[in-house]
Formats: structure tokens, C-alpha cells, sequence
């Protein structure tokens, strides 16, 4: 005996997985098209940073966003006033072998504590802030000493960056999207 699905229960069937299928489309485009997933232009963050962790859009009145990443947890706090329209913030996870790969010879022995990058957008163009955004980077791996990069998009290269470093803490001040590592020199274990 051959059994016959009414073709109504296909169509419902279909129906509800393309529905389903749209659920998901407006997530993906919320941190608007200029985040990961598009091919980089010479002055992209380097290759190995686009993986969104988290992303959200934050008004005048500024916000926090918080994420966690390989071997820690960020936040970036965007003060009210820092930028006259809404601003789209990401983290997005990095790759120690780019950060490696691109690190200045000066720095090339030092061992990669943590990676990860910050984007920040109006639309689908870099926006850059009227104040300075804080980045926090929380960790058990952080150790006085530590040093903090960010890619330098002119030179391709990892350069030093000013921050502040504590035991378990990093803390960043930038005014544009940066990726961002921290390094253990190499006398540090």
C-alpha cells in the first residue's frame, strides 16, 4: 500500500521553513552590511577579525556593549554625546595567527595573551567619535606588563598602543574601530 501526503502538508511544510529562514535574515543584517562577511578593502581590519561576537546599535545617550571573547570578556562603553546620530557597535573575535603574522619584528617573540576587535559604524561607513569610546578587556591572563597593539592599516603591521594595564585588566580609549591585541613579552611566562 502506497502512502499519499496530501500536498496542502507540503506547502504548509515549506511555508513554515522559508518562514523560518526570514526569522533569522533581519539578525543578521541589524549591524547593518559593513560588518564581516564582505571583502576587505585596503584599509579593513586584517584578516581574522570579522567573526561577530556580539553587535548592537546604541542612540546619543551612549551605551554599553558587552561580549565575551577567546580568554576573556569586553566591553565598550560609548558616552552620551560621542557621536550626533545612532551608532552601530561590534566585537568581533581576532586570530592570534594574524596578530603573529603582522606583529613588527621588535614584538615578534612576545606571546599573544588576547585578540579581538572593536568596529564601530553609521550605516554601513566607519564612524569615528567625538569622544573617546572605552574599551575594557577582562581577564585572568592579563599580568602587569602586558602590552596592547592595534593594527595600523597604513603599515600592516601590529603597533604599540597607549593603554592601561593592570593585573586581570586592560582598558583602551579609542575614537574609531580598532583591533586589538594584548602581548606577553617574552620573559613573562
Amino acid at each position: 500500500m502506497r502512502l499519499v501526503r496530501p500536498r496542502w502538508r507540503l506547502a504548509l511544510c515549506s511555508s513554515c521553513t522559508a518562514a523560518l529562514a526570514l526569522a533569522f535574515v533581519p539578525v543578521a543584517f541589524a549591524a547593518g552590511s559593513g560588518y564581516g562577511g564582505t571583502t576587505p578593502s585596503p584599509s579593513a581590519p586584517p584578516t581574522g577579525f570579522s567573526s561577530i561576537v556580539t553587535a548592537k546599535t546604541l542612540g546619543v545617550h551612549g551605551g554599553s556593549v558587552k561580549g565575551k571573547v577567546a580568554r576573556g570578556h569586553v566591553t565598550v562603553t560609548v558616552p552620551k554625546g560621542a557621536f550626533r546620530t545612532s551608532l552601530q557597535v561590534a566585537i568581533t573575535g581576532g586570530s592570534s595567527s594574524t596578530v603573529k603574522k603582522n606583529l613588527p619584528s621588535a614584538l615578534a617573540k612576545d606571546r599573544v595573551v588576547a585578540q579581538f576587535g572593536v568596529e564601530l559604524e553609521s550605516g554601513t561607513s566607519p564612524a569615528t567619535t567625538t569622544k573617546d569610546v572605552t574599551v575594557t578587556f577582562s581577564s585572568k591572563n592579563i599580568a602587569k606588563g602586558d602590552i596592547v597593539v592595534v593594527y595600523d592599516q597604513a603599515t600592516g603591521k601590529f603597533v604599540k598602543a597607549n593603554a592601561t594595564v593592570k593585573a586581570g585588566q586592560v582598558t583602551v580609549h579609542l575614537k574609531a574601530g580598532e583591533s586589538i591585541a594584548i602581548l606577553a613579552p617574552p620573559h613573562k611566562k
